[in-house]
C-alpha cells in the first residue's frame, strides 16, 4: 500500500509511518538535502552518561541505519548534502554506516565529511561531567561540489537552556536547524527528514525558503506537527491540513520511484 501524504502547505508534506517503509515508496533524487535526528539511543542509552549500552546494541543499530542511510542515499540527490544528529557513543556507528564499503542502490558512495560539535551552551544531566553539548556529521553525495565559506568552525553555538524541551525530548532549536539547512539545502529545494519528531525541520525549511519532506511513525508526534505548522501558519484550526495521494505531495512531479536492490 502507498504511504499517504499530508500537505500541510505548500512547503511541508508529512507522512505518517515508518521511516524505511514510507522512504522505499519515495522517489530516487527528488530531495537536494536531508537533515534528521534518528533515535540513536539504541546505541546506548541517552546522552546525559547515566546509562551504558553494550556491543550488540552497537551492531544492532549499524545493520538498522545502514539501511536507513541506503535509502536516504537514494531519495537526495547525488550532489546533495546534509546534516544526521548523533552523539559520541555513535558518531563512530554513523561513520560506518557511510563507509565507502557500503554502496547505496545507485551504486554511488555517500560519505561523513565531518563530524561536528553542537554547544548548547548550557548544562544537563550527567555525573561526573554533565553534558552540555550534542555532535552530528555533515554527509554529502558523490557529486557535492562545495559553495561554502572556508571559514565555517567545527563548534556550532545555540543556547538550548536545560528542560526546555517543550513538544520533544530531543527537540532542536529552530534557528540551529534554520543554519543547517541554509547551508545544506539551495533556495526552493527540498529538505529530507525521514525522523521529523516534533516537526522542528519542517518549520526551519519553511522559514528559510525552503520546502521539507517529513517522516514520522508516532501519531502523537504527527499531531504535534500538525499543531506547530498550523501555528506558524496563523491558519484556524481545521482548515490547513487536506490528506492527499503521494502524487499530491512536493514529489508530485517526480518519477516513479526506483526499485532499491539489497
Amino acid at each position: 500500500m502507498t504511504p499517504k501524504a499530508e500537505l500541510l502547505t505548500d512547503a511541508v508534506t508529512l507522512y505518517e509511518g515508518d521511516s524505511l517503509e514510507v522512504m522505499r515508496s519515495l522517489p530516487s533524487g527528488s530531495a537536494h538535502s536531508v537533515m534528521t535526528d534518528p533515535p540513536y539511543t539504541a546505541a546506548g542509552g541517552s546522552t546525559n552518561g547515566r546509562s551504558g549500552g553494550h556491543s550488540a546494541d552497537s551492531q544492532f543499530f549499524l545493520y538498522w541505519l545502514r539501511d536507513v542511510v541506503a535509502e536516504i542515499t537514494r531519495v537526495v540527490r547525488p550532489d546533495g548534502c546534509g546534516f544526521l544528529f548523533c552523539d559520541w557513543r555513535t558518531v563512530g556507528v554513523m561513520c560506518e554506516a557511510f563507509s565507502p564499503a557500503r554502496s547505496t542502490s545507485r551504486g554511488t558512495d555517500w560519505k561523513v565529511s565531518q563530524a561536528l560539535v553542537w554547544d548548547r551552551e548550557c548544562i544537563g544531566l550527567g555525573s561526573p561531567f554533565r553534558n552540555s553539548f550534542e555532535m552530528l556529521v555533515f554527509v554529502r553525495g558523490p557529486d557535492w561540489k562545495t559553495e561554502l565559506p572556508k571559514n565555517l568552525p567545527t563548534v556550532i553555538r545555540h543556547r538550548y537552556p536545560y528542560g526546555q524541551h517543550v513538544n520533544h525530548g530531543a527537540e532542536k532549536p529552530v534557528e540551529l536547524c534554520k543554519q543547517l539547512i541554509r547551508w545544506s539545502c539551495p533556495e526552493a529545494g527540498i529538505v529530507f527528514d525521514p525522523f521529523a519528531g516534533s516537526g522542528t525541520g519542517g518549520l526551519a525549511a519553511e522559514a528559510c525558503g525552503r520546502k521539507a519532506v517529513l517522516i514520522e511513525m508516532e501519531s502523537d508526534y504527527c499531531e504535534i506537527i500538525r499543531r506547530r505548522v498550523r501555528e506558524a501558519d496563523g491558519a484556524a484550526p481545521g482548515t490547513l491540513f487536506r490528506e492527499v495521494a503521494r502524487r499530491e505531495s512536493l514529489f508530485a512531479d517526480e518519477p516513479e520511484p526506483e526499485v532499491a536492490t539489497k
